[in-house]
């Protein structure tokens, strides 16, 4: 075949053509079957990575409770006696959501009723709503339901299976009807992958190194190093908060929680506000500055042992901790704020109350050793200086 473009004469022959010819229907085929490979890859592959794999479920029971699970909420139906964590006191309901390991978080939640403390009590109503920050499929399956922890004579099952008549709605019955008085319970609820879960939403981040909000009580003269704090009656969530658990509390397990922050420049830290909480046991938590390691907490900077933490549920007094002497940190190093039990007080089951500020860091979780969680929401706190 012969081409004439202006000057130039291009000749190739009909054998070379046909090799060329060749080639290419070749490597279009290798592409196809690629591609093919890939979708069938894809449709095989988990679409659950980011979504919930489980939750254990803590609460204390007086009477009978249903818990309702749906696949972004779930919230409390009271049917008789005292309202869920009500009975002499205000206690929370402990979850532990896992998507897979080691993407874990404790939250304890204390919801909110229609009506006073005593007047619910013996009628059938449904509490505040929780939005999970790892939300189910918007189809899933119910693997199974192990009852963790119940009284003899109390009973936890499965009410209702989730399906496409209900709007994949879950919901767990706690009878402690035949009992006087009230009794822990503890439920671990797993998941299967249902036909069509949801497409995962990228994760939101936000930069550790701003203050997201002013402190409301700061020492006057110290300027904001660090500060997720909201103001006035919305300093930080009443009701929603990071569990930080002693081995032998009703959660069941020894947890410390950890955020990150980054000073924006050279500083000298006077102040630490902390917004915690007392749910159970002993009202005393540790606290720690710590220095990052590869990511993760590491040596203790400064420790200091609060007690007599406001109640959670309320809202809004701060822990504060007074450094005269000053904490020298460094501009664009990243640390860490540790909230534990110690072993003087394995009984407690303390909170870090969530922010309201809609600022997220770098979290770490610990159960046994450290992990990093990458970027959630923080606990709410400021760090003041100079």
């Amino acid at each position: 075949m012969i081409f004439d473009c202006g000057n130039s004469v291009l000749l190739i022959t009909a054998n070379h053509y046909e090799e060329e010819k060749m080639k290419m229907l070749k490597a279009l085929s290798i592409a196809i079957i690629l591609m093919l490979m890939a979708q069938a890859a894809s449709a095989q592959a988990p679409q659950w990575a980011d979504k919930l794999h489980n939750v254990t479920i803590t609460a204390l029971i007086d009477g009978r409770d249903l818990f309702v699970l749906r696949p972004k909420k779930v919230y409390w139906h009271h049917l008789d006696y005292v309202v869920v964590g009500r009975y002499y006191g205000n206690w929370p309901t402990g979850l532990l959501m896992d998507r897979q390991a080691p993407n874990t978080q404790y939250l304890s939640w204390i919801p909110s009723w229609p009506c006073n403390d005593w007047s619910c009590n013996f009628e059938q109503v449904d509490s505040s709503t929780l939005t999970l920050a790892f939300p189910l499929p918007s189809r899933y399956q119910i693997k199974g339901l192990k009852v963790l922890q119940a009284p003899d004579g109390g009973s936890a099952t499965v009410y209702q299976y989730p399906s496409a008549d209900n709007h994949y709605t879950t919901i767990i019955d706690f009878n402690d009807d035949p009992l006087g008085g009230p009794h822990w319970y503890q439920v671990l609820l797993t998941f299967a992958e249902g036909q069509t879960p949801e497409p995962v939403a990228p994760a939101k981040t936000s930069e550790t190194d701003k203050a997201l909000g002013g402190a409301t009580a700061a020492t006057p003269g110290l300027s904001t190093i660090y500060s997720n704090l909201g103001t006035e009656d919305d300093v930080y969530d009443c009701c929603t908060a990071l569990t930080s658990a002693g081995s032998t509390s009703p959660v069941g397990v020894a947890v410390e929680v950890a955020n990150g922050f980054t000073p924006a420049v050279d500083a000298t830290i006077g102040q630490v506000q902390v917004a915690l909480g007392y749910a159970l046991g002993t009202n005393a938590i540790s606290v720690s500055l710590r220095s990052d390691d590869n990511g993760l907490p590491g040596a203790v900077i400064a420790q200091w042992t609060p007690a007599n933490l406001p109640s959670l549920g309320t809202c809004c007094d701060l822990v504060t901790q007074d450094f005269p002497t000053g904490i020298p940190v460094t501009g664009g190093t990243q640390y860490w704020l540790v909230v534990r039990q110690t072993s003087a007080n394995p009984d407690a089951w303390n909170a870090w109350n969530l922010n309201t500020t809609n600022a997220s860091g770098p979290f770490a979780i610990k159960v046994g050793h450290f992990i990093n969680q990458g970027v959630r929401q923080q606990g709410a706190f400021g760090i003041f200086g100079q």
